[in-house]
Order: C-alpha cells, then structure tokens, then sequence
C-alpha cells in the first residue's frame, strides 16, 4: 500500500528482521531521521511527527496492526512528555537520544509496540542504581527510576540473574552466561579488568553448560551441568575456594586505591579443583558479600570464605 517517504522509511526501520540491527540501533536511526533540523536533538513538532509516521507506516504496511491514534493525541502526547521534561529540568528544547530510548522503554504507549518491532518474545526488565553499568542498559543513565525492558539482550532468554552493587550475572536458557557492570578484580569473567556498559558473553566459560550463577560484593561463581564449580574475582578472603593466594598460576594480584594495598584475584574463570578432585558435584551455589556456599547432588552443603 501507498505511504509517504517518512511512514515508509519509519516502518522499514523498525520491522527491520536481521540479527545486527538491535531495537536500540532501530531508535537510534529513528533518531537521525527525525532530527530535522540536524541540531542532535529532536524538537516537539519533529516528534509528534515521528508518533505519526511511525504507527501510521506500521498500521499501513503490517496486516492486523492497531490504528494509530488521532492527530490531536499525538500532539496531546508531545506536549505532555515535553512539559514533563521541562517540569524536572532534565531537557533542553529538544529530545536527546538518551531522553527517546527512555521514552520508548518506559512509556506505556510506547511498549505496546516493542514486541512488535523488536526480537523480545520475552523479556528482563532492569531498574535502579547504575552507577557501575550493573543494569546493563545502553547509554548507562545514572539510575533508572522505573523498570524497562532490557533491549541489549534482544533474542536472549534469561532464565536467572545475579545481581551485587557492581556487576551482574545473566543466565540464559542455553547455558550462556553474560556479565555486565565494573570489571574491577576480574569479576565480570573476560580475562582483563575492563568494565562493560552492555551485557557480554562469558566467552572464556568455553563449552560448559551452566545451569546456575551467585556473585558476591567482588566474585562470581557459576555451576556446570556436570557439576563443577567454576569461580573468578577477588580471593582476598578465600571466597573462590582456590586455596592459598600465593599461587600464581592460579590467581593474580593487583592495587587496591582504596586500602592501598594489594589484593589476590582471577580474571579468568576457574574450577574449585579440590571439590572435583574429591568427586564433589554441585547442583546450587549461592554466595554472601565474601563467601560462597554450594549444594551438592547428594543434599549436602560446603562453605567457604570469611566466617565473620
């Protein structure tokens, strides 16, 4: 059917199905398009126009979609985003790509489409503080006041998360691990101490399938489906399970600038050898600020770490 430039080239954008154009790319595109003026932001008349163009394109070219709303609805719902901007004296006179990502994951207008347009057959949904990157949430606001879906795991179905003040853990239902938040002490499991914004596959976790993650204030520890346990952060109070700090083959060691001293730790996932030496397999694992504590298949319980 005929539609004009914008509501075509709108709907091509958001109906778009190949894996490397994320819902986070398509809002971003739909970002640039509607910066008519090309001033990086997108100003109230420019947004009521892409409310239009974008649910008329999508209501025109997909069979079955809802009807758009009426002209004055959408004006109506550009001047009440915009008085609220102006209200809390987060916004200049025009939409920055920060304030329209939150706007099409927080509004409730707007989530009725992002099953439409996006991979989230089901989806995870993030909020609070995010001073270290834990929410894993494009941009990286500071906090996140309501919850939204977690787009940067788009076509990933998370099964478990594990979450501490500076990093977090997502399980999916193929026995994937992805970690996000501050790499400090190797806790996010990449072999290095860099932090990530986004979610990232666990790739050194190699072809082990993981049926259950913990982390703790400055560790990680995930469960195998053979049973092992398999553990990376700090080890400065033993809640790896590894054994003495001074092997270097094992652990590493870096500067605390917050102590000033220096601290054991492992960047790289490794397995508790002396619970599967001993033929010691896990079922659960759970861990506090410093210590770890596991289930195993035959109902016992083993701790390790500080027992303050």
């Amino acid at each position: 059917r005929a539609v004009d430039g914008l509501e075509f080239l709108s709907a091509v954008v958001l109906l778009s199905a190949r894996p490397e154009v994320t819902l986070f790319r398509k809002i971003s595109l739909l970002f640039q398009i509607f910066d008519l003026n090309n001033t990086g932001g997108v100003r109230r008349d420019s947004f009521t126009i892409l409310l239009k163009a974008t649910t008329t394109g999508l209501h025109r070219m997909v069979e079955n979609f809802p009807r758009p709303a009426t002209m004055t609805e959408f004006e109506t719902a550009s001047q009440e985003l915009f008085q609220h901007l102006e209200t809390s004296g987060t916004s200049q006179p025009a939409l920055s790509l920060l304030e329209l990502v939150t706007w099409m994951t927080e509004c409730p207008y707007s989530l009725c489409y992002i099953s439409c347009v996006s991979r989230l057959s089901s989806c995870l949904f993030v909020w609070g503080t995010n001073l270290r990157a834990q929410l894993g949430l494009y941009l990286q606001p500071r906090a996140q006041l309501v919850p939204v879906p977690l787009v940067t795991l788009e076509a990933t179905t998370v099964v478990k998360v594990a979450t501490s003040e500076h990093h977090s853990l997502f399980l999916t239902d193929t026995g994937k691990v992805f970690s996000c938040g501050a790499g400090f002490c190797g806790i996010l499991g990449h072999g290095d101490l860099r932090s990530h914004g986004q979610p990232a596959l666990v790739e050194l976790l190699g072809h082990n399938t993981i049926v259950d993650v913990a982390v703790g204030a400055r560790h990680s520890t995930v469960v195998s489906d053979k049973g092992q346990v398999i553990v990376w952060g700090s080890a400065d109070l033993g809640q790896l399970g590894l054994g003495c700090t001074s092997d270097r083959e094992l652990h590493e060691w870096g500067y605390d600038p917050c102590t000033g001293g220096s601290f054991a730790y492992c960047s790289h996932p490794r397995v508790v050898s002396s619970l599967w030496g001993a033929r010691v397999t896990a079922t659960r694992v759970g861990c506090m600020s410093f210590g770890t504590a596991i289930l195993t298949s035959a109902g016992d319980v083993w701790c390790w770490g500080n027992n303050t």
